[in-house]
């Protein structure tokens, strides 16, 4: 699930095109419950292992693991999760149940979304499984990915959930 700026050939979702089977459709930012049905239903459709999330594609995947619609292994790369549930008038405080494994990564130098937005989701979380990474990158998460760390992060995802 793609960011705001991002998409279905955006540096991300292709990288993860060449390592795993993905769908990634593409999401109007300016309309989350539309963007949060599109995802109902490719995740009907797809039957997806794992959810990555990054940015905007949080706060989807967010609304999906809260009404019950995806249960499964998530990353969750720089999650945007309290800034678009405030965007979209969202006050309840977000939290991840406890049958839920999600790994985070969240850049240390990422100036667009803070550190205490993802903190504070962890805080807020039911589960023992979710798995913080501060990483040393930036919002756009390149160096995880041409790294190849993503890889890891996804599969540390999968592990939680076996």
């Amino acid at each position: 699930m793609h960011g705001s700026a991002g998409g279905p050939t955006d540096f991300t979702a292709t990288y993860l095109a060449k390592r795993f089977t993905c769908f990634t459709p593409q999401m109007d930012p300016s309309d989350l419950s539309k963007a949060v049905q599109l995802h109902t239903d490719a995740l009907e459709e797809f039957k997806p292992q794992v959810v990555v999330g990054e940015s905007f594609g949080c706060a989807v995947a967010h609304q999906l693991i809260e009404s019950g619609k995806w249960k499964g292994p998530t990353v969750y790369m720089c999650p945007a999760v309290h800034r678009i549930r405030e965007r979209f008038g969202i006050t309840s405080e977000p939290i991840i149940p406890s049958n839920v494994p999600v790994v985070i990564i969240h850049g240390k130098h990422d100036t667009v979304i803070p550190y205490d937005d993802t903190q504070r989701l962890v805080q807020n979380t039911q589960s023992r499984l979710v798995k913080l990474h501060v990483v040393d990158d930036d919002h756009g998460m390149r160096k995880v990915v041409e790294t190849d760390e993503l890889k890891n992060y996804v599969n540390e995802a999968l592990s939680l959930h076996e």
